[in-house]
């Protein structure tokens, strides 16, 4: 199908726009004079030329003159959906480009010609600034969709928050680490803390072990907002946490073991 010629050559890598050096803004008109130029160096009886490079010339205008099969190419190369805003742009972008071509030719003479033109122009533009409307509409939502997702997970954060507090006081919550231990481990820390000469005789010794924990964002100290207090605004989450009040820090935890601990302890 045309949809299906137009995907194959996108997919692979053989962008009829590069093919034929022209922007995806190119009217056919473009296109034509782009395939002309080049048709007469690829053409197999031109020194250089070869029958290859004159049909993949020829596919690629085949494709870039056909409004469907090019919108097909279009989707692919831009990673867009078949009738997105993007794709509509491009259309009503041609379109003005070839209205300048045409007046650039001197095609555009009698007064039914220019009056037919500037009807034309102003469609065009008029369809772009709508279209750009549109464009800007989309992005204030999903600007307000990503602000509210993150209200709602910093609003997940501070109950959690309150209700340990509630329950714990200030002890955030535990967290578990899986240390092992070698025995070189066990008798480098026994050597280091039993003092010179091994004076002193330990039961236990301390191991350092590097976690992440959680602490009170130091930027808005935990409120998750700028002006450091708690309110509804969308726009006013701490930059630091992002609303979410607290932050990750690695700190160093000392691990008491007993000396004469097992394996599998």
């Amino acid at each position: 199908s045309p949809s299906a010629d137009g995907a194959e050559l996108a997919a692979k890598d053989d962008n009829p726009y590069e093919i034929l050096g022209v922007d995806v803004t190119a009217s056919k008109r473009a296109v034509r004079d782009a395939f002309r130029a080049a048709a007469k160096r690829a053409h197999p009886d031109t020194p250089g030329g070869s029958a290859k490079a004159f049909d993949a010339l020829a596919k690629a205008a085949d494709v870039l003159t056909d409004d469907a099969r090019r919108a097909q190419v279009d989707a692919v190369l831009l990673d867009v959906p078949a009738g997105s805003l993007a794709l509509e742009e491009l259309r009503w972008s041609r379109e003005l480009a070839a209205l300048r071509e045409a007046e650039d030719a001197g095609e555009v003479k009698d007064p039914a010609a220019v009056l037919e033109a500037a009807r034309a122009y102003a469609a065009a533009e008029k369809a772009l600034d709508a279209i750009a409307k549109r464009k800007k509409k989309a992005e204030d939502a999903e600007k307000l969709r990503r602000k509210e997702d993150a209200l709602r997970a910093s609003q997940a954060a501070r109950l959690e928050i309150t209700s340990r507090v509630a329950t714990k006081g200030l002890r955030g919550n535990d967290v578990a680490v899986t240390m092992t231990v070698t025995s070189e481990m066990l008798t480098e820390a026994l050597e280091a803390q039993s003092g010179p000469g091994g004076e002193k005789v330990l039961d236990r010794v301390t191991l350092p072990l590097r976690t992440t924990t959680a602490v009170n964002c130091s930027k808005c100290d935990g409120w998750g907002e700028k002006e450091g207090h708690w309110t509804l605004a969308l726009d006013k989450l701490c930059v630091k946490c992002g609303g979410m009040c607290r932050v990750e820090r690695t700190a160093t935890v000392r691990v008491p073991l007993r000396v004469d601990a097992l394996d599998g302890e």
